[in-house]
């Protein structure tokens, strides 16, 4: 009865610090695949952060209005132009809400592309739309030019995650209060 005692003993002792060493792998396991999956989406969004400033830029207004009156296909180019800016605002659909707010931002501006074209054809005054390109286009470089200077070119892909998917962080807490600033100078 003894002997069956400490077999049991055994079997137990030996089952749990199985269970313990298994447990432990894939705890260690799961970890990891957290981080690379930290990893991949900060890689993502620092990346859609870079083209957007690369696509967007201040000049492009008059470039658009020349191109529009000049080319002849110049909608036709309008129109990829702003299949490229709605590329980019798949990338900040996945960020959280308040950086997603620049995603809301670029599909504004593909908008005010549009109206500025029609109004273009229909030999309209256009100045209005200019001015609400300019001030969408100005928003959006000076907050991401100040979020890439803030979470930089060399560092962590996993902090550009951890500061862009979660709404209680520095950055995210930056560019909300920089939207609100621009809803106010903009009404």
């Amino acid at each position: 009865m003894e002997r069956k005692n400490m077999m049991i003993k055994k079997i137990v002792i030996y089952g749990l610090l199985l269970i313990t060493t298994l447990s432990t792998y894939l705890s260690y396991h799961l970890y990891k695949e957290n981080q690379y999956f930290k990893i991949g989406m900060g890689a993502e969004y620092h990346a859609t952060v870079v083209k957007t400033l690369n696509r967007i830029n201040e000049n492009d207004i008059s470039f658009w209005v020349e191109t529009l009156k000049s080319e002849e296909d110049g909608d036709v180019l309008l129109e990829r132009y702003i299949d490229n800016l709605n590329e980019l605002v798949k990338g900040y659909d996945r960020m959280n809400a308040n950086v997603g707010i620049i995603g809301i931002q670029i599909k504004h501006l593909t908008e005010h592309y549009r109206e500025l074209e029609s109004n273009l054809d229909e030999g309209k005054d256009i100045e209005i739309y200019k001015e609400e390109i300019s001030m969408n286009i100005k928003f959006i470089r000076d907050v991401l030019t100040q979020v890439q200077s803030d979470l930089g070119h060399d560092k962590s892909e996993i902090l550009w995650y951890t500061e862009l998917s979660n709404d209680e962080t520095k950055t995210a807490n930056y560019i909300w209060k920089e939207f609100k600033n621009f809803e106010k100078e903009s009404k």
